[in-house]
């Protein structure tokens, strides 16, 4: 009886993502405002909400855009941020932290 074969196990790429329906989220901060970009795998109109914390309080801003600008931010203070679903806040990106910068007001680059 002949044996079965063995195979050494596949190798298999990472996923954009590694599996996670919002990935890579990034910030680029000033003094008061940061832009805030991330991927996810959903349909281009999909909204999401982009939920910032600082040692105040917490504020939640809503886009159908991968990416976001967060305005009137303090100068010198530390933020974490959080990508989700709107309606579904379990469907969620990891948290990123960014601190802006303690020096003059930025100016928006819409302004």
């Amino acid at each position: 009886m002949k044996s079965p074969k063995q195979s050494s196990s596949p190798r298999t790429k990472k996923k954009a993502g590694d599996g996670k329906p919002i990935w890579d989220v990034k910030a680029s901060p000033t003094s008061n405002w940061a832009n805030i970009t991330w991927n996810h795998k959903f349909d281009p109109e999909t909204e999401f909400v982009v939920e910032y914390i600082n040692s105040n309080k917490t504020m939640k801003s809503t886009t159908d855009k991968p990416f976001m600008e967060l305005i009137n931010l303090i100068p010198g203070e530390k933020y974490v941020v959080r990508v989700f679903l709107k309606g579904n806040d379990t469907i969620t990106s990891s948290n990123i932290t960014f601190n802006t910068s303690a020096g003059e007001m930025g100016l928006s680059p819409t302004v």
